[in-house]
């Protein structure tokens, strides 16, 4: 080791500095993928705010209540000329008008009656696309970020902060013309909206049918044909459909005046804009930089302690993945014993409660044979929880001796394998890790036996005994005492369900074959098999003992007499 570094001075303190413009490299990474969320979170939010809040994307809006007005309008002449229509003797006008309901009823059809602006829905519908585009196109531009941010190993800090600000500017004009793009199409696709067209259609029909209403004149009949009550019926009929009329002219001239929003209008931060908010940011950024160089500058002092370092997080982080792996089926099986027990206890307190009389001594043989069994699961299971969490203790006492045997190999080993990294060789800092990935493997085999071995040894097999009892048991009493056992009955069945409520939690499931199912060597262990008038060779005659599954690992099969 001293012989390279004294040979070989240059290595080192390029190793050294390469280390540290490392970590300068992914600071500024960092510090440029913040800088740009920032600015451009901001920037979706301006455009975001100018396309639904500019009046000229929401303009034509305004036809759909302009369409419900029209279609009040027609409803209120329908109501007028049913109020009046029977006082009409003149049979000219009595047929316009009868055309006139006609044509209103019809119009009233063709406009729709939903609660909800279409037109509007779709604007939204339109906006929130483009943004999402917008925001896609970012997603894609910043995951090729680390490709491009490349830092000179020269760079100084002053060169540092001109260089981030260099690449944020140029990260925002290289996406400005993709997203005036994306933009672009929004608001054309706004402007030529689907709903906005077909309500531009509907408002010219109505337009053309009530122009072609208010041809008809008092004038056309003959008035002394006319009493004044039919003139003055007609004339207020009249009234009604040009007041809708006056409307629909009113809002085509106030449409017409609405033109294309340009996209220039939507918000883009100006270059100017984009420097004065990394500014702005830059004081936090600054301080981020200043701790990290500070960082850099004590803990790299020497290559020897650097190297030390990296090579143990990298471990570290192994064995931390390992570590997780390892704890959370363990911690799956210890939250399961846990509610088992508190099941159990629960069980337990309701059958002290229960002050049961029997009927039959011959029931209350069997009611206390059923409580003395489930006070000795309690027991036992008690004692066997106690066991398993001792063992979890030692497990983590191992595990972390593993880590800290790691730590120290790496110490003594550091030298030479640095010798190693410096001529380009990693031999030996992979056997080092190789080693520790079999030490951390035989844990995990270990850990995931005593789990198993727990589950289905003490676990399972109290709950399928349990389900046994319940099965043969339950039923024999109940057949002796009747409603005199239906609280005890009640009690079992629902310690039963929750006892299969809490292995489903962790997916684990009940194989409870039914009769005349097909016998599967898989989930069922034959311990019997007869012949039965009604059951084909191979089929179930009866389920003894259920099985238990977890996903598609079979735990313990289900005991089955089975025809043969």
């Amino acid at each position: 080791m001293n012989r390279i570094i004294k040979e070989n001075e240059i290595e080192k303190i390029v190793l050294e500095y390469r280390v540290k413009m490392h970590a300068i490299g992914d600071l500024t990474c960092n510090l440029i993928r913040s800088q740009i969320e920032n600015i451009s979170s901001r920037m979706l939010l301006v455009i975001n705010q100018n396309l639904k809040n500019k009046d000229e994307t929401k303009s034509f809006e305004s036809l759909y209540y302009l369409m419900k007005d029209i279609k009040s309008m027609y409803e209120k002449c329908i109501r007028f000329i049913g109020e009046h229509e029977i006082q009409l003797e003149n049979k000219q006008m009595t047929d316009i008008v009868i055309g006139i309901k006609e044509m209103a009823e019809n119009a009233i059809y063709s406009i729709e009656n939903g609660k909800d602006n279409p037109i509007a829905y779709e604007r939204m519908v339109i906006i929130s696309g483009g943004i999402l585009k917008i925001k896609e196109a970012y997603r894609k531009k910043m995951n090729l970020l680390h490709e491009k941010c490349a830092v000179d190993n020269h760079i100084t800090k002053a060169e540092l902060l001109e260089y981030i600000q260099n690449f944020v500017s140029s990260f925002f004009e290289d996406m400005e013309e993709p997203v005036n793009e994306i933009i672009k199409n929004i608001l054309n696709d706004l402007w030529h909206s689907e709903e906005k067209k077909k309500y531009m259609k509907l408002l010219l029909e109505q337009k053309k049918i009530m122009e072609s209403l208010m041809m008809v004149k008092v004038e056309d009949f003959s008035k002394k044909n006319l009493t004044q009550q039919e003139i003055d019926f007609f004339e207020l009929l009249m009234s009604i459909i040009l007041e809708g009329y006056d409307q629909i002219v009113m809002k085509e001239e106030q449409l017409s005046k609405v033109v294309q929003i340009e996209v220039g209008e939507m918000g883009l931060l100006s270059p100017e804009t984009i420097l004065q908010a990394m500014e702005k940011n830059m004081s936090i950024y600054k301080d981020n930089v200043n701790t990290m160089l500070k960082y850099v500058d004590e803990n790299h002092q020497n290559s020897h302690e650097a190297f030390i370092h990296l090579m143990y997080d990298e471990l570290y982080k192994t064995h931390r993945s390992l570590l997780m792996k390892i704890k959370k089926e363990s911690t799956n099986y210890q939250i399961l014993s846990c509610h088992i027990l508190e099941l159990f206890e629960k069980l337990v307190a309701g059958l002290q409660n229960l002050n049961m009389k029997y009927k039959t001594s011959e029931g209350q043989k069997i009611g206390d044979a059923i409580c003395d069994t489930i006070y000795m699961k309690y027991d036992t299971l008690k004692e066997k929880d106690t066991e398993y969490q001792l063992i979890k203790k030692d497990v983590s006492i191992i595990e972390d001796k593993k880590l800290l045997d790691m730590r120290q190999l790496i110490a003594e080993k550091a030298e030479g394998l640095l010798e190693d990294a410096i001529d380009g060789v990693t031999e030996r800092l992979l056997e080092i890790q190789t080693h520790y990935l079999k030490e951390m493997a035989s844990i995990e085999t270990t850990v995931h036996h005593q789990n198993m071995t727990y589950l289905k040894n003490d676990l399972l097999f109290e709950l399928r005994t349990y389900e046994e009892m319940i099965r043969h048991s339950l039923k024999k009493i109940m057949d002796l005492e009747g409603n005199q056992v239906k609280a005890l009955s009640v009690l079992l069945i629902e310690a039963q369900k929750a006892f299969i409520n809490a292995l489903e939690r962790i997916h684990i499931t009940v194989i409870e074959p039914n009769e005349h199912d097909p016998f599967e060597g898989k989930l069922h262990e034959a311990i019997l098999a007869e012949t039965l008038e009604g059951f084909t060779k191979g089929s179930i005659i009866k389920c003894q003992s259920v099985g238990y599954q977890l996903e598609s690992n079979i735990l313990l099969r289900a005991m089955v007499i089975a025809a043969k």
